[in-house]
């Protein structure tokens, strides 16, 4: 699977739960999969992708395994390998 870094769009809300409520945190797209960014590029909507947390990249930005493949975010806090995720875009 082939990705490709992120110019547009970047920002990205990343919302996971922590104990009994839900968390939404601003964050970054840093790499996504080409054919997924294609589509994003495309669409004049919000679009929300859920996923798990995976671990994170070497520059710390968050590794999350999407139906589409794996995107890598930059997220405003730390998010624990194994969570569900849900991004939303913008």
């Amino acid at each position: 699977m082939s990705t490709t870094p992120v110019t547009a769009p970047g920002a990205v809300t990343a919302a996971t739960t922590a104990g009994s409520g839900l968390v939404s945190v601003p964050g970054e797209i840093v790499r996504l999969p080409e054919a997924l960014a294609a589509r994003l590029l495309q669409s004049a909507r919000t679009v929300i992708l859920t996923g798990t947390v995976t671990g994170a990249t070497s520059d710390g930005a968050l590794r999350i395994r999407s139906q589409f493949g794996e995107i890598a975010v930059r997220a405003g806090a730390p998010v624990p390998a194994d969570r569900q995720i849900s991004l939303q875009i913008p």
